[in-house]
């Protein structure tokens, strides 16, 4: 087993030790293909700063190793950590983070991506911008959210009223 997978590994114990009996119904999230365990974000943000000691040195694919797991709060909790090392993110880790975006389905998990990590990357490197906007064009919704939420504060608002003139609502 790779550092990756072990690291996956422990974090899902680690979620499923705090998962509540009664999980909420998948209805609240949405429709999700993914297992809900029902653990609280709280919970979720505790596992995550436990979690930083033990990230190997290749952290974004152990990251990447834990949101490919199909349950809603490793997603939530992969996020939750790349945000805490937000600081350590280079250009070159965009293509890897932008995969993550392949995954999403439902409001949670492309608000938090998008605005926690997208938006970092854009405002350290606006350049990027180029890159984000072929999202805008998807025939995914989330997608297209994505777009909009990673946008920093100052641009958001003229291009989501530019994106609905000529993409249509957001919401469809």
């Amino acid at each position: 087993m790779n550092p990756s997978e072990k690291f996956a590994r422990n974090a899902l114990k680690q979620l499923r030790a705090v998962r509540l009996r009664n999980a909420p119904p998948a209805g609240y999230l949405g429709t999700t293909k993914y297992e809900i365990l029902g653990v609280y974000t709280k919970d979720v943000e505790q596992i995550g700063k436990s979690l930083l000691a033990e990230l190997p040195d290749d952290w974004v694919a152990a990251l990447t190793e834990l949101r490919a797991q199909p349950i809603y709060e490793a997603k939530v909790l992969a996020t939750d950590i790349a945000v805490r090392k937000r600081k350590l993110f280079t250009k070159s880790q965009w293509p890897e983070f932008s995969k993550w975006l392949n995954d999403c389905e439902g409001w949670a998990l492309v608000d938090n991506l998008s605005c926690d990590v997208f938006s970092e990357f854009l405002l350290r490197w606006p350049e990027l911008v180029d890159k984000s906007s072929t999202w805008s064009r998807s025939r995914n919704l989330w997608k297209r959210r994505a777009d909009c939420d990673a946008r920093p504060p100052r641009s958001r608002r003229s291009f989501c009223r530019r994106a609905v003139r000529a993409y249509g609502r957001i919401g469809r």
